[in-house]
């Protein structure tokens, strides 16, 4: 996974978890080809402010779902 995937994202939510700097954690959909649809938890301040990043598990078939509508 590219750093860079975060830069290219969409907000859909909050999450109850906390990062390291102590915001509650957001969740977003990354709109990169390599990582397409997948969901993750990240701090809110922009990329490189927080190290904090994880993928939602049990996202993969929403990635290769997206990959597909975007080729049709």
């Amino acid at each position: 996974m590219e750093g860079s995937s975060s830069q290219s994202v969409y907000s859909i939510g909050s999450a109850d978890y906390k990062c390291d700097c102590g915001l509650a954690l957001v969740v977003r959909t990354s709109f990169t080809y390599q990582n397409m649809g997948m969901r993750f938890r990240c701090c809110p301040k922009k990329t490189g402010q927080c190290p904090y990043f994880h993928f939602l598990l049990g996202e993969e078939r929403i990635k290769e779902r997206a990959k597909e509508l975007l080729l049709i």
